[in-house]
């Protein structure tokens, strides 16, 4: 089972994929309702967010693999900090 941490665009995406592979997935997010498509997909939900320990332990139980997707960060006091996006990749 891989738990992807969001279901943003990345991480919904992410999710399919592995789903489409014929990997267990399963996908933590704020509100189940309006995912439904990843339901359909065979992709399991977990109603959380990364703040509540709770729901971020339900997730993992029974889960070998995580995919941490978040956002791109802006820190307040630089408002005019330019996001640049950068690519890394990693290979296990």
């Amino acid at each position: 089972m891989i738990l992807v941490t969001t279901a943003g665009k990345v991480g919904t995406e992410t999710a399919t994929l592995l789903a489409g592979q014929g990997r267990g997935v399963r996908v933590l997010v704020r509100d189940a309702d309006r995912h439904t498509d990843l339901n359909t997909a065979g992709i399991e939900l977990v109603t959380g967010d990364l703040d509540d320990a709770a729901a971020v332990q339900a997730a993992l139980d029974g889960v070998d693999s995580v995919v941490l997707v978040s956002p791109p960060f802006r820190p307040r006091n630089w408002p005019s900090w330019p996001l640049r996006p950068m690519r890394t990749s990693s290979t296990s």
